[in-house]
């Protein structure tokens, strides 16, 4: 390194490195300093992989993880898998399988690699029916075909991943069968398999009739996928509450009385007493917060007008209870809310609730803003359960603590709705913003 000829100018060029990332780079190193630029961190992520520099790797992974939208899912996926980033990998894979509708409706959805497909294909818990799942396997084989090509040809690889199992005789008669996808072996071995009494009465010892490798792989694929459940926390309701005038002669002159920057709720898995039965799950997973902008025509944000239509950025952090009430944060992540749109913030790794343990989800809005009081009501769901696991969920809202900031001479109706514990709130929290839960039953 230290040679004679160390002082001479020879400069070093770095051909797949750009100058101003390049820049950045060294900004970085020296400086600790780094971008909130998406395809920035993606060109940084390729020079702190290239020269192991693990802190900027994480840091562009973080980034990205944080600001992960469907639109970018794919791309993201395939930049996670490129570097090994497995968390990155796992939320983008979590957000391309629960959107996988969607994301088929999406005009690029004809672009999408094959090994992508395979992955999706391959998990147990892709949101859709069967039917649905083969019907745009098709559509993408449709958009790929060559000249003189087969869907036989095309889908090779994609059609041993399709569960037909799952579907009924007339399902796959009037929707598979025709495309000519399976060989004729195949369908017949189908077409017994949907007029025997199901997998369990399948005969694989059967040569006579069944060939034995046929028979194995059909029970395989008539297990069902575990599709994610959908836990409700609120039911909008009129709002029969009567909205009482300042002498301004508008509302919006008491919006200071009702600034809640952050709140929270309590869940816990609350095992039944009854010994479960074997058709039920006893694992339950948090993989997903349900979120929208409820309120977000009800904010106003410091020092600016009503925005009706603006995206307001919350932090929604995840954290496990001890004793003492405190515990440990278990997940963390900034994201943008929407008025009536939708999130679905996933948790990777995902959160398994254990019996007994209270979980605490706060959210605080990354801004200062204030609520206006005209919003319907909202009934509240203390108690989430489903036929597919064991108990229940139990879900706790954080005590009275923004009610105690209201007026009472000014608003006195809402001062009787305060409190923990009741079912309706006239009054928008912060935490209104988590809509539901998304479980996987194990």
């Amino acid at each position: 390194m230290f040679s004679e000829n160390w002082d001479s100018c020879v400069p070093i060029r770095l051909p797949d490195v750009e100058p101003g990332t390049f820049k950045l780079f060294l900004e970085f190193v020296y400086g600790d300093k780094f971008t909130n630029s998406i395809p920035m961190a993606i060109k940084l992520l390729h020079v702190g992989d290239k020269y192991d520099v693990k802190p900027l790797v994480k840091k562009c992974e973080r980034l990205m993880k944080e600001n992960i939208q469907l639109k970018d899912a794919v791309e993201t996926f395939k930049i996670a898998r490129l570097y090994s980033l497995q968390n990155l990998m796992d939320q983008a894979g979590d957000l391309l399988a629960w959107n996988f509708k969607d994301l088929s409706k999406m005009g690029d959805f004809r672009a999408i690699d094959e090994e992508i497909l395979i992955y999706l294909l391959q998990r147990d818990d892709l949101p859709l029916g069967e039917l649905e799942l083969f019907k745009i396997v098709l559509s993408w084989a449709r958009y790929n075909m060559v000249e003189n090509s087969k869907y036989s040809e095309i889908l090779k690889n994609l059609i041993p991943l399709i569960r037909f199992p799952l579907m009924t005789a007339q399902e796959f008669a009037t929707n598979v069968y025709p495309t000519q996808v399976l060989p004729q072996n195949d369908v017949i071995d189908l077409f017994l398999y949907f007029n025997s009494e199901g997998a369990e009465s399948f005969p694989i010892k059967d040569i006579n009739l069944y060939r034995n490798d046929v028979a194995i792989r059909i029970q395989f694929s008539a297990i069902p996928r575990k599709m994610p459940i959908k836990l409700w926390l609120y039911k909008s309701v009129t709002n029969h509450a009567r909205i009482n005038q300042v002498n301004t002669g508008s509302f919006y002159g008491t919006l200071k009385h009702y600034e809640c920057q952050e709140d929270y709720m309590d869940i816990y898995h609350e095992r039944s007493q009854r010994r479960s039965q074997s058709t039920h799950s006893k694992d339950v997973k948090l993989v997903s917060l349900l979120l929208e902008g409820l309120n977000i025509d009800s904010c106003l944000i410091k020092g600016s007008s009503i925005k009706v239509d603006a995206d307001l950025m919350v932090c929604v952090t995840i954290r496990i209870l001890d004793s003492s009430g405190t515990g440990k944060i278990i997940f963390a992540r900034t994201c943008a809310t929407t008025k009536g749109v939708e999130t679905n913030l996933g948790i990777v790794p995902h959160i398994q609730l254990l019996a007994g343990v209270k979980y605490r989800i706060l959210v605080k809005y990354e801004e200062q803003v204030r609520l206006k009081p005209n919003v319907p009501s909202l009934t509240f769901n203390s108690t989430l359960s489903d036929s597919n696991f064991d108990g229940n969920l139990r879900v706790e809202l954080a005590s009275n603590k923004f009610s105690s900031q209201l007026d009472p001479v000014i608003h006195p109706n809402w001062m009787s709705m305060s409190g923990f514990g009741h079912t309706n709130y006239n009054i928008p929290r912060a935490i209104h913003v988590v809509k539901g839960l998304m479980v996987l039953a194990l």
